[in-house]
C-alpha cells in the first residue's frame, strides 16, 4: 500500500509540473499548483510600479478600412491643346505654373493661309446674303406661276451651295476661335489665336518661339487641381463595407504628418484588372495645398461608430501574437489575474478590447504599469 501511495504522489507531482503550474512542498508532504496568470505585489511594488486600477470605458469608436490609391482628375478638368491650323509661333503669353482663365489667350500663330481664310469667310458671308434674296424674288415669281420650276431649282441649289461652303468656313473659324462679329465688321486678325478652354494652371508648354507648329501637334497642358478627388482601392474582404458619403482621412507619402480629409461620391461596380478590388472615389475637403494630380496617397475609410468597450492601448500585453490584460483578482488585495483577449478597432490612444468570457468586461483593469506588472510575472515564473 504505501508503494501505490507514494507512486500516486509522484504522479500527481509530474501532472502539475507538465501542466506549467509552480510546485511547492507543504510541511504536510502534499503539492499545490499555483496557476502562473496571477502576480500578487507589495504595496512598496504598487506605488513604485505607479500600477493604476480602473474599470474599462465605454466609446463610440468608429470602424476603418485601411486603402491607398492616387490623386486624380476628372478628364474635363484636365486639357491638352493642339494647333487646329499649322503656323509658326509668334508669341507665347503664359510661363509653367501661371493660373490661367477659360477663354485666356496663351499664345499666337501666324500663317498666311489663316488671313485667307477669314477673306473666304467674309466673300461667302456676302455670296449667301445675295444668294438668299435671289432665292426668296424665285420662290415668289414661282408661286405666282411668273417663273419655271426648272428656274427655281436652279436658284435654290446655287444658294444651298453657297450656304453649305459658307458654314463649313464660320465653323472651321469658330474652332479656331475667331470672333466673327469683330471679323463680319472687317477687323481681321493676322494671328491664330491658341486660348485655354477651361480654367486652370499651365502644367506643360511644348512650344518656343519661332517654332513651326503642324496641326494636331500638342501645345499645352492645362490642369484644374480644384476638382482634383481621390482614387481608392477596397479589396474584396471590404467591398460590402463600403458606401457613398463614408468619411476618408488620408495622407500623402511625401508628407505622411500632414492628413487632410474627404468623402466618398462614388463606389466601383467592377474588379480592377488583375486585382481583387475595386476603385472608390472621394472629394477632398477643404484645401488642397500641395497635392498634385499622380501624387500616392494612404488612408482609411470610415465605416459606422458604434458603443464598445475601450481600455489604453498600454493596457495590452502582446506575447507569441495573443493579446493580454491585467484586472484585479476579485477579493483579494494587491493580487491581479492575467487574462487573454482580442483588440479590435482603435483610435487615439483607446483599444477596442473583445472579451472572450463576456462576464469579465465588468472587472477592474490595470491600465497603466502591465508592462511592468507583465514583467514582474514572468520573472516569478522562472
Amino acid at each position: 500500500m504505501k508503494t501505490k501511495n507514494k507512486i500516486t504522489t509522484l504522479a500527481a507531482t509530474l501532472f502539475l509540473v507538465s501542466c506549467g503550474g509552480t510546485v511547492l512542498q507543504t510541511s504536510t508532504d502534499k503539492t499545490v499548483a499555483v496557476p502562473q496568470n496571477t502576480v500578487e505585489l507589495s504595496d512598496e511594488q504598487i506605488a513604485m510600479m505607479e500600477i493604476t486600477v480602473a474599470p474599462a470605458e465605454k466609446m463610440n469608436m468608429a470602424y476603418t478600412v485601411e486603402t491607398n490609391g492616387t490623386l486624380e482628375l476628372p478628364p474635363q478638368n484636365k486639357a491638352s491643346l493642339s494647333a487646329i491650323i499649322g503656323g509658326r509661333v509668334r508669341n507665347i503669353q503664359v510661363i509653367q505654373g501661371d493660373k490661367v482663365k477659360k477663354g485666356q489667350l496663351l499664345a499666337t500663330l501666324e500663317n498666311p493661309e489663316f488671313i485667307t481664310l477669314q477673306q473666304d469667310y467674309l466673300t461667302s458671308r456676302n455670296q449667301v446674303i445675295y444668294l438668299e434674296k435671289e432665292y426668296e424674288r424665285a420662290k415668289m415669281l414661282r408661286d405666282q406661276q411668273i417663273n419655271s420650276e426648272k428656274s427655281f431649282a436652279k436658284t435654290e441649289n446655287e444658294y444651298n451651295d453657297a450656304l453649305f461652303k459658307f458654314k463649313g468656313i464660320k465653323t472651321q473659324l469658330e474652332l479656331i476661335g475667331i470672333d466673327l462679329k469683330k471679323l463680319e465688321q472687317g477687323d481681321l486678325l493676322s494671328a491664330i489665336p491658341v486660348r485655354s478652354p477651361i480654367d486652370g494652371y499651365i502644367r506643360l508648354i511644348e512650344l518656343n518661339l519661332g517654332q513651326y507648329i503642324e496641326p494636331a501637334q500638342s501645345l499645352f497642358e492645362i490642369v484644374d487641381n480644384d476638382h482634383l478627388h481621390l482614387e481608392l482601392l477596397v479589396y474584396e474582404k471590404d467591398i460590402a463595407r463600403i458606401r457613398e458619403g463614408q468619411n476618408v482621412h488620408f495622407y500623402t507619402s511625401s508628407n505622411p504628418e500632414n492628413m487632410f480629409s474627404g468623402q466618398l461620391f462614388a463606389v466601383g461596380k467592377a474588379f480592377e484588372k488583375d486585382q481583387k478590388a475595386i476603385k472608390v472615389y472621394a472629394d477632398i475637403s477643404g484645401p488642397k495645398d500641395h497635392l498634385i494630380p499622380g501624387m500616392y496617397v494612404n488612408g482609411h475609410i470610415e465605416l459606422d461608430s458604434n458603443m464598445t468597450t475601450v481600455l489604453p492601448r498600454e493596457s495590452l500585453i502582446e506575447e507569441g501574437g495573443l493579446y493580454y490584460v491585467f484586472c484585479q483578482k476579485e477579493g483579494v488585495a494587491n493580487t491581479f489575474e492575467k487574462i487573454e483577449v482580442k483588440p479590435g478597432a482603435s483610435e487615439g490612444n483607446k483599444a477596442e478590447i473583445i472579451f472572450l468570457n463576456p462576464e469579465d468586461a465588468g472587472r477592474q483593469f490595470v491600465i497603466k504599469g502591465a508592462y511592468y506588472l507583465n514583467a514582474e510575472l514572468n520573472k516569478q515564473a522562472e
